[in-house]
């Protein structure tokens, strides 16, 4: 059960988790992962509204970040900066004590943060933690591949973009194109977006 629980924890799209025992071995365990609950209560707290029946308990996720973050359901507690900098001083010095440069842990919640900024009609650009290594592959802060190829299918990429222009190192969420991935030189300002670290 504790490795469900975790997992939901440290994923930032799980609101709510449901885990049932396998009837034929009470050590094997089944989980259910949701991101359309919305529910209020301490972290990881049983609940039942999910999945209720014999075997089953469910728990859901506390809905609060600590200031100046904000919980954005289904992406997890960001800050918006207000000022614009260069990409190197957004990573090094821009956020919060306790945060880091924002790095979307998935497709879904890169693009649940692209809705929420439509939404909430953003007006200006956001970097993210992305670079251009010297092979141009893009990756993620922790390493990962920026969504591998499919990411231009399915529209995380602006149009024309990723470029090969040897300026264009680092990327940032654009504004005119719906806050899709645009790259661009690291020298540049834009404001910038960061998660508890």
């Amino acid at each position: 059960m504790g490795h469900c629980r975790s997992k939901c924890f440290f994923d930032p799209s799980c609101v709510a988790v449901a885990i049932s025992a396998t009837p034929a071995a009470s050590s094997s365990y089944t989980c259910k992962f949701t991101a359309a609950v919305a529910a209020t209560g301490q972290l990881l707290q049983p609940h039942d509204f999910l999945e209720h029946g014999a075997g089953v308990v469910t728990y859901v996720k506390s809905f609060s970040c600590y200031p100046p973050l904000q919980l954005i359901l289904g992406v997890g507690c960001l800050y918006f900066s207000t000022n614009a900098t260069n990409f190197a001083d957004a990573k090094a010095i821009g956020c919060p004590a306790g945060t880091k440069l924002y790095a979307p842990p998935s497709q879904d919640s890169y693009f649940k943060l692209a809705d929420y900024l439509m939404r909430t009609g953003a007006t200006v650009d956001y970097w993210l933690w992305v670079n251009r290594k010297t092979d141009y592959t893009w990756v993620w802060e922790d390493g990962k591949y920026s969504y591998g190829t499919a990411v231009y299918e399915q529209g995380v990429w602006a149009q024309d973009n990723p470029g090969n222009q040897t300026l264009n190192t680092c990327s940032r969420m654009k504004r005119k194109a719906n806050f899709e991935m645009s790259d661009k030189a690291c020298t540049e300002l834009y404001n910038f977006i960061c998660t508890m670290a």
